[in-house]
């Protein structure tokens, strides 16, 4: 989903609701808690196979600290690539 479609999917579901559309900024701080709720999820799914070297110990800064935001970039990486993509896509159609 490229950032625009994002952003007007939470316009649209704000102003049914009878509210006022979202401000970009309010669209791109949603979007950024869901790469980092989805990097999280997708860490901690996969914590019980990961090495125990690579498994974040709470209230430290570890190797699984680093771990858990590589998940995190990954997941940004992934959106970013569909942004790109969808953004190359509507150009050639527009």
């Amino acid at each position: 989903m490229t950032a625009a479609a994002f952003t007007r999917v939470f316009a649209v579901a704000g102003r049914a609701s009878g509210g006022t559309e979202m401000s970009t900024s309010t669209a791109r701080l949603i979007r950024w808690l869901v790469i980092i709720l989805l990097g999280n999820g997708l860490y901690f799914a996969l914590s019980p196979y990961l090495p125990p070297a690579a498994r974040h110990q709470g209230f430290r800064v570890d190797v699984g600290t680093l771990v858990d935001f590589w998940f995190c970039l990954i997941v940004f990486g992934i959106f970013e690539l569909a942004t790109f993509l969808g953004a190359r896509h509507t150009t050639r159609q527009g």
